[in-house]
């Protein structure tokens, strides 16, 4: 049984998509060998099966790569190593709003001190929406509007650096 024909047996669900997948694994692999950007980043997916399985994981949590418009193995925060625990399944368009999202600078009034979040609003946001009580396009606007940002008893201010 060739390499194509067991992954076809086992990932039923990929079967017309087994070709772009082999290749975006194979970019990957070559990326974090070749790449001067990708000199500190490794592999971690130890072979086609280890991605597949990371795509079935991504399916069951609503991430469907067959049904995603132009879907990317994207690291978290663009960092780290490419592996299972590290990566997501996002759209082209969502990974290059991520890898160019703007740092911003919190204030946070309960220990007074100002840290610096590299990675963007909307990360920040997605971390933390279980103490929002409000939308993301609320957070903007409380923002662009240099409002506080409750949280329980105490507030952050949230600016763009």
């Amino acid at each position: 049984m060739t390499l194509t024909q067991q992954l076809e047996q086992e990932y039923p669900h990929f079967k017309h998509h087994l070709k772009k997948i082999r290749d975006v694994y194979a970019n990957i692999k070559s990326r974090c060998s070749k790449h001067p950007n990708y000199l500190n980043v490794k592999c971690e997916f130890e072979n086609i099966f280890e991605v597949m399985d990371f795509l079935e994981y991504e399916k069951s949590q609503g991430r469907d790569y067959t049904k995603i418009d132009k879907p990317q193995i994207a690291r978290l925060f663009d960092e780290g190593n490419y592996s299972a625990k590290n990566c997501r399944l996002l759209s082209k368009s969502e990974n290059l709003r991520e890898a160019h999202n703007k740092p911003i600078q919190i204030y946070d009034s309960l220990n007074n001190k100002t840290t610096v979040f590299n990675h963007g609003v909307i990360n920040f946001y997605n971390i933390n929406k279980s103490v929002f009580n409000f939308t993301l396009s609320t957070m903007y606007r409380k923002i662009h509007a240099n409002k506080p940002i409750m949280i329980g008893d105490h507030f952050i201010k949230v600016s763009f650096l």
